[in-house]
């Protein structure tokens, strides 16, 4: 074997007749002098004769056969009575190119598959067009006896389908063969779209047991397809090889590869049914709906592009037709729905979840278990071939703790395997989460496991709204992806069904924002995207969930302040952990309770960054129960912090209708949301006043500025009218006698989702936008009386004021804080920030004006002692604690000293409260403001 014959072959040098017909196996690989035409013809006058009438195995790979040859050899092979496993590898059968097979290839091909004895045949290292394998395809159904058929490294790339293996025709057959025991079909260009040409064709095919896909580039696609096939009852295969497969086809967001998603098949679809990928692609669908039990119009959405009518399922399954472009939305939502109510009486989002698990996720049949498990033993060794079955399970498949549990047995890294299968456990099951988890042998280990899931500890099902930056190469983070694209699908058929309007960035009704995957944004709605594998995702989810106020439901109520009290008190206990690991103890206890906007406050300053500040009200932000006093909380970021926190939550969804003052409005009129706000605020500054919206200016996208001297137009009242481009920038004032309640309450309930009580709502003011001399004058004023109500009196007796009295009042008891050569124009200056009409004097009302001040100051001061009761059981030993030692502070120092017992509230405007001429702090001060916040406590009371 292996050498050419040392002269011509013929029938005078064969054995003797009674030997020949012994003789039942005929080995000829490589030897090339066959192939000359004396020595052939008489190998196929010797195959057609008595002789070999026992031969079973005939080997005549790398022959170079010529043409002439090829036909009259099949027929040999064909009329022979014995020949049972016959090998054609390497011999030059079909086609020399990508074309199209001749007559020559299909002959051959039907002399083959005619035998009634051959059962292993071996083609391999020929080549096969799309039309030779399409051919090959139809006559194992109507000829073969075929029980082992090799077709290793026969396909080219197929003309009809650009960078498709050809070999895609013939397995689209598969599904009607029920012969084939074993296939080979490595090396054959094959990728994730073969893969599921195979698991379709397979999936009810009972014969086939052992499949060798080996040297294809499947990927984690392809391997996702073969480990479904392999756990379905209906299929008959026990085993796949799965070597030198890992390296997967490259599909960005922008290819027009769409990659099958059995545990989320939802999505918009373009399909080309000329390409056996897409018609698979509509065959998985339609299984999809079949399993479910649900009606196609409730699935099939949207169908466009061809006149289509929904095929009928036959015992082949569901026939496509081959030509034509469709478009069609697969949607889920009713099913889901329905599924859900008839499961749970009252469900939330993480009964969602758990409904969709149950529907999607592939639970392997106890008669497949064994083979799973078995595939996962023969990969032992192969580092790169277990990731991607793990990756595979974790995305596809529904597992429970004792399957996992063998799984580690056979893999050293057994955290990985672990942190990986965490999303394959039934959503909520937090005693098989733990239990898997303590099968990490070593700390070490499990630090690496925490690490790997931290978008996992990050997501709270029941409040999901938050940042989210996803490594979709991760299986937690692709399942993090996957569960907020399930909700946000959810929240927007539910919004759009209940007439709702559409706050939605794009327009869309779709609760992510700021989508980027791969630095770009998507070419379609988050919803409709169907995700890869690979790179990452990064957006924000804005819940329309709010706490329910409904005389059907329980009312929501905050946290109890002793309970609150408890909860701040853990967070100090931890005070040298890490934000981000404070962070996400909350995420995860989010939904468990509601806070007020004084408490949310008060969390929020136990943060000092500002991106962990920011995601501490995004958290709780849809936990709120008072969100008409929504400004005590924003009183506490700065003014870019206030700017994110909108693009993050959503411009019309997030904005406080309830009090509106001081906000700075900048809106990219390109997105649909910033035009919808743009309208709203000129129509509720109609309703107020039109001069509300102050200093208003349009950048338009070629760099030039509208300034608007006479004001917004009002047609921009109609969102229609608002241009789609530029930016607007504008800051909102409005006098307290302006304020139109109603309206601003009927757009926070109407737009914002909020069921608000306009009688609780306690006015505060940015004391950021407030002149510093006001905020000074503010402060004496409550340490000389206590509040503002004693303070016009001590100033002036009577009903108003003049400019000069006011400053002759202030001057005459001890205010010395503006003493200098500016001293008259800083008090005109206080007095005109408080005569809002201009009518040179001040009355009662208008002192109020200086009430939001007033409130500030005071809860600042209120929120510094709080503190200093939790931290050290007593103000009076909180001094101690920080001065160190020193008589006194300076504002840089007194800012050092809170922040190094972990607290970042407003200690610089307390402060700046009770500075006398030194600009420095003592004891004495610290004893004042004790004295202060007891005085207006006595009040309250």
């Amino acid at each position: 074997v292996g050498n050419p014959l040392s002269s011509p072959f013929s029938l005078e040098q064969t054995p003797a007749p009674s030997a020949s017909r012994d003789l039942e196996k005929l080995n000829l690989a490589g030897c090339i002098s066959i192939v000359q035409d004396e020595p052939f013809a008489g190998l196929l006058q010797l195959l057609n004769s008595p002789s070999l009438d026992s031969l079973q195995f005939l080997n005549l790979s790398a022959l170079p056969l010529g043409v002439k040859w090829q036909v009259p050899l099949c027929k040999a092979i064909r009329i022979h009575p014995s020949i049972r496993t016959l090998s054609l590898a390497d011999t030059g059968l079909g086609t020399r190119s990508s074309g199209d097979e001749d007559d020559n290839t299909m002959a051959c091909v039907v002399e083959l598959l005619s035998s009634k004895n051959i059962v292993h045949l071996d083609l391999s290292w020929n080549c096969f067009g799309s039309v030779g394998f399409d051919f090959l395809g139809q006559k194992l159904i109507e000829l073969g006896i075929l029980e082992k058929l090799d077709l290793a490294h026969c396909s080219t790339l197929s003309k009809k389908s650009p960078w498709t293996s050809s070999m895609v025709h013939l397995l689209e057959h598969l599904r009607d063969n029920k012969s084939l025991r074993k296939l080979n079909i490595s090396g054959n260009y094959l990728d994730f779209r073969a893969a599921l040409v195979l698991e379709d064709s397979l999936e009810c095919n009972s014969m086939l047991r052992e499949l060798d896909v080996s040297n294809n580039s499947l990927g984690n696609p392809g391997m996702r397809s073969l480990l479904r096939l392999l756990s379905r009852s209906t299929s008959g295969l026990q085993y796949f090889n799965f070597e030198n497969c890992s390296k997967g086809a490259v599909v960005n967001s922008r290819s027009e590869m769409q990659v099958f998603r059995a545990s989320r098949p939802h999505g918009r679809y373009e399909l080309d049914l000329s390409r056996p990928y897409d018609r698979t692609l509509v065959r998985m669908l339609y299984k999809t709906a079949d399993r479910l039990n649900v009606p196609l119009d409730q699935t099939f959405r949207d169908i466009t592009g061809i006149n289509w009518s929904h095929p009928q399922k036959s015992s082949s399954g569901y026939q496509i037709p081959q030509t034509g472009k469709m478009f069609l939305t697969f949607a889920m939502d009713k099913v889901l729905e329905e599924r859900t109510l008839q499961r749970f009486k009252d469900p939330d989002f993480l009964s969602l979840l758990q409904c969709h698990y149950e529907l999607l996720r592939i639970k392997p049949d106890r008669s497949k278990m064994v083979a799973l498990l078995a595939q996962w033993k023969r990969m032992d060794g192969l580092a790169e071939e277990q990731a991607i079955m793990i990756d595979a399970l974790s995305k596809d498949f529904s597992l429970d703790y004792t399957q996992i549990f063998v799984l580690c047995q056979s893999r050293a890294t057994s955290w990985n395997v672990i942190a990986s299968l965490q999303s394959s456990l039934p959503p909520g099951n937090q005693l098989e989460t733990y239990m898997c988890r303590r099968l990490i042998p070593s700390s070490c280990d499990y630090v690496r496991m925490l690490q790997k899931s931290a978008s996992l500890f990050s997501f709270n099902a029941n409040n999901p709204t938050g940042h989210y930056r996803l490594d979709l190469s991760n299986p937690i983070d692709y399942s993090v992806a996957e569960k907020l694209a399930i909700l946000d699908n959810w929240e927007t058929a539910l919004r759009s069904r209940d007439g709702k309007p559409d706050v939605s960035q794009l327009g869309n009704f779709s609760h992510c924002r700021n989508v980027q995957y791969s630095n770009c944004p998507l070419p379609r709605s988050f919803t409709e995207w169907i995700p890869v594998e690979f790179d990452v995702l990064e957006l924000d989810y804005s819940s329309s969930k709010r706490p329910s106020n409904e005389t059907s439901a329980p009312q929501a109520v905050p946290l109890a302040d002793t309970v609150f009290e408890q909860l701040l008190r853990a967070m100090l206990q931890f005070v040298v952990s890490s934000s981000q690991a404070k962070l996400q103890a909350l995420q995860q206890l989010s939904d468990k309770f509601f806070l007020n906007c004084s408490q949310l406050r008060q969390l929020v300053d136990l943060f000092k960054e500002s991106g962990t500040r920011q995601c501490v009200f995004v958290c709780f932000f849809n936990r709120l129960v008072d969100i008409q006093n929504e400004k005590l909380v924003r009183a506490r970021l700065a003014r870019e912090e206030q700017a994110s926190l909108m693009a993050r939550l959503g411009y019309v969804s997030a904005f406080p209708y309830i009090q509106p003052e001081q906000m700075h409005i900048h809106l990219h009129l390109k997105n649909y949301d910033e035009r919808l706000l743009m309208s709203l605020l000129l129509k509720l500054s109609i309703k107020e006043n039109l001069s509300n919206i102050r200093d208003p200016h349009l950048t338009n996208s070629d760099g030039s500025t509208d300034a608007f001297v006479l004001g917004v137009p009002k047609t921009w009242e109609q969102m229609s009218n608002v241009p789609k481009q530029g930016v607007f920038e504008a800051d909102y004032m409005c006098k307290a006698d302006d304020r139109n309640v109603k309206a601003r309450k009927d757009f926070a309930e109407q737009f914002g989702g909020w069921n608000t009580h306009a009688e609780e709502i306690s006015f505060v003011g940015f004391l950021r936008k407030v002149p510093p001399d006001v905020v000074s004058l503010v402060s004496w004023l409550l340490v000389m009386t206590g509040s503002l109500s004693a303070a016009f009196p001590f100033v002036c007796p009577g009903d108003q004021m003049s400019s000069r009295e006011f400053e002759d009042g202030c001057q005459r008891n001890g205010f010395t804080k503006f003493k200098g050569e500016e001293e008259k124009h800083r008090f005109q200056s206080v007095f005109r920030y408080m005569d809002s009409r201009a009518e040179g004097k001040i009355t009662v009302k208008d002192w109020t004006n200086l009430k939001e001040v007033e409130e500030e100051i005071c809860l600042s001061v209120k929120e510094v002692l709080s503190f200093s009761c939790r931290m050290f059981g007593d103000p009076s030993n909180a001094w101690t604690v920080l001065s160190d030692g020193r008589e006194t502070l300076s504002l840089a120092e007194w800012e050092e000293a809170w922040d190094s017992v972990g607290y970042y509230g407003n200690v610089t405007e307390v402060f700046r409260f009770l500075q006398d001429d030194t600009a420095s702090w003592s004891a004495d001060e610290f004893a004042q403001m004790q004295k202060l916040q007891g005085f207006r406590d006595s009040m309250s009371e």
